[in-house]
């Protein structure tokens, strides 16, 4: 259990945003914080104060000569951790519950020599951050000397040092469970408890002593992860400590696959659902985290919880048309998502291009071009994706001039030699609007797979296939169904490989 970590936060950068509290003279319904730093007679202080991952600017104040800084408003404060700061350095953080309270400190040692007035939180908080301090520094002296014996080969002094952790780690814990046990309402004590690393539950064991059904202990450890976070607090929501909690459990515990995540994802924020700030923040991390991901047919998690949770009623945050936004985002990618059937396409070779070409250039009366267009399509050739009859089909989008299709075509031209045998063809799809540019690449570069192209969007694969930007790969299976997406020329070689060893 690391809960020294409060008092290494680092403070990298403070976003200038406030809670809008008007700079008047505090009434019985606002704040007003005192601080006093002996040492400094001139400056400016920031009052800060966490929101997830993230440090906001609450207030600000100028130093007097002996030291005095006053934070006022007519709003209360939001409850959490803050912190002061001079200029850009964080001097310490403590807690703000109380509205009204004064901080007497100096410069020797911000946090040790702080005294505390009108605050029982903050004076809980002060002692813990002590506390918890010796305890780390002895932790640190210890691993010194451990990594010094075990490199000396000292076997009785690395035995003695382990001994020593767990004497230390049993303090720490006694310590914890006190605050905890004692002050159970106070902020500290909320903090401790969502800090607490859960043990992993013991797995069940047949009578060989072998390990069975692993996956029940696996599901009831994400359950019991959150048991001691009190999602009602609304104190917690303006720390940093549920952030890193959720960002471990999805980084480290939830199996990176799409309906994995989904239904953890759905979980936990059920359960954020008493904390409307705690709410806000879970919907948004994971929405933007999964948006951002590299794991293949990751994007069904962003479109689910985009679909779920972005309404009217949920996403109090945004306005209607940052929802409808979303929503749309999401909407278009819905049809080619992993594990859906891809959306046909109907393009055209080079003849029927060319014709098409003719009769754009040829004809200016929008009935008769029209007519010309369709009795062209009857006639030539049109390509279907669906009549592509090979257990894989490798649809590509490309353009001619794009240098990341330059860099991945030599790649997809030696997957091509080495699968098409076994059963794996190339559907690419030209988005490039130059007819004579297109023709010349592929006969350039000899590309003997199937090539189509749709100058005039006919087909609307832009839209069906979200295309804004090139190269874009989909690897299908016989069915045309999506087993991935947004590939690059190794992963889609990795993919195919993995594909055919399943199936000896």
């Amino acid at each position: 259990m690391k809960k020294s970590i409060l008092l290494i936060l680092f403070f990298f950068s403070i976003s200038f945003y406030s809670f809008s509290q008007e700079k008047t003279e505090a009434d019985k319904n606002g704040y007003e914080i005192k601080i006093r730093i002996k040492g400094y007679t001139s400056g400016q202080v920031f009052l800060a104060h966490y929101a997830g991952d993230k440090t906001y600017l609450a207030d600000s104040g100028m130093l007097n000569k002996e030291g005095w800084v006053v934070f006022k408003g007519s709003k209360p404060l939001q409850c959490g951790i803050y912190m002061a700061a001079l200029g850009r350095t964080k001097l310490f953080e403590f807690l703000v519950k109380e509205q009204k309270f004064s901080l007497v400190t100096d410069t020797v040692d911000f946090a040790k020599n702080i005294k505390v007035t009108g605050s029982p939180e903050n004076e809980i908080f002060m002692t813990y951050q002590i506390k918890a301090g010796d305890l780390g520094y002895q932790t640190y002296l210890i691993r010194e000397r451990y990594k010094a014996a075990e490199k000396a080969g000292d076997t009785k002094l690395v035995e003695a040092l382990k001994d020593t952790f767990k004497i230390i780690a049993t303090q720490e814990k006694s310590y914890y469970k006190k605050i905890t046990t004692e002050q159970p309402n106070s902020m500290l004590a909320k903090i401790l408890n969502a800090m607490e690393e859960i043990e992993v539950p013991a797995a069940a064991k047949n009578d060989k002593g072998q390990l069975i059904d692993t996956s029940r202990v696996y599901h009831q450890y994400l359950i019991d992860y959150w048991k001691k976070v009190d999602f009602s607090c609304e104190c917690l929501a303006y720390t940093p400590i549920y952030m890193n909690k959720l960002k471990n459990y999805f980084e480290r515990y939830v199996i990176p696959q799409p309906d994995t995540v989904i239904k953890w994802a759905d979980y936990v924020i059920n359960l954020s659902r008493s904390n409307k700030e705690i709410f806000k923040q879970t919907v948004q991390w994971l929405t933007n985290t999964y948006a951002n991901n590299n794991y293949v047919c990751m994007d069904a998690v962003p479109v689910h919880l985009i679909l779920k949770y972005y309404t009217y009623d949920q996403a109090f945050w945004m306005d209607s048309t940052g929802i409808q936004t979303s929503r749309a985002r999401a909407e278009a990618l819905l049809p080619t998502l992993c594990n859906k059937k891809a959306p046909n396409l109907e393009m055209h070779d080079s003849i029927l291009e060319k014709q098409l070409i003719q009769i754009v250039k040829s004809d200016s009366d929008v009935y008769s071009r029209s007519n010309k267009i369709l009795n062209a399509i009857a006639k030539y050739k049109t390509v279907s994706l669906y009549d592509v009859k090979t257990p894989y089909t490798i649809l590509m989008f490309w353009d001619p001039d794009c240098s990341h299709c330059k860099a991945e075509m030599p790649l997809i031209e030696e997957i091509y030699k080495n699968y098409k045998s076994k059963g794996v063809e190339v559907y690419a799809a030209c988005v490039e609007q130059e007819f004579d540019k297109w023709t010349n690449y592929i006969n350039e570069k000899k590309l003997n797979w199937i090539n189509v192209i749709d100058i005039y969007n006919l087909s609307e694969f832009r839209k069906n296939y979200d295309i804004s930007s090139t190269p874009v790969i989909f690897l299908l299976d016989k069915d045309k169904k999506i087993l991935a997406k947004k590939l690059n020329g190794k992963t889609l070689e990795q993919l195919l490989e993995f594909e055919f060893k399943e199936k000896k």
